[in-house]
């Protein structure tokens, strides 16, 4: 997701509670104290990662090219995108039409805000769900 404090609330009352609810582990790298290559580090931390979780609102450059390097791991990727999109720019990409879009409101405190978190806990249990299938079948 952009690094802007204004969605700051978007991770911590929406994605947030969802990724615990799922028992997955939240890494975000501006929260961390992070020295040398950034980039690097992100990639290190996409091939580590169960699945990503992107906001494309406002079509942050920096947000599509993480989200590439997860498409290009092959990872899960949970695709976020406030409705109606408050920067105006309602257009979805075209390499990303074809995925599915969780829409979340603008406020965060609404019955919206609630059904956008079950949608992407429910999501991250399918992918906990594969992974386990797929671990059992290796092993």
């Amino acid at each position: 997701m952009p690094f802007a404090p204004a969605l700051n609330p978007v991770f911590d009352l929406l994605i947030l509670p969802a990724i615990q609810a799922a028992h997955f582990e939240a890494i975000r790298t501006d929260r961390l104290a992070v020295t040398g290559d950034l980039t690097a580090f992100l990639r290190q931390e996409i091939l580590r990662a169960s699945c990503a979780i992107a906001v494309i609102s406002g079509s942050n450059p920096n947000v599509y090219y993480e989200l590439g390097l997860v498409h290009a791991a092959n990872k899960p990727a949970i695709l976020l995108k406030q409705s109606p999109d408050t920067d105006g720019d309602d257009e979805v990409p075209f390499d990303i039409r074809n995925h599915r879009l969780i829409p979340y409101p603008v406020n965060l405190e609404s019955s919206g805000a609630r059904v956008a978190i079950e949608e992407i806990h429910a999501t991250l249990r399918q992918v906990a769900s594969r992974r386990s299938r797929f671990a059992g079948e290796r092993g």
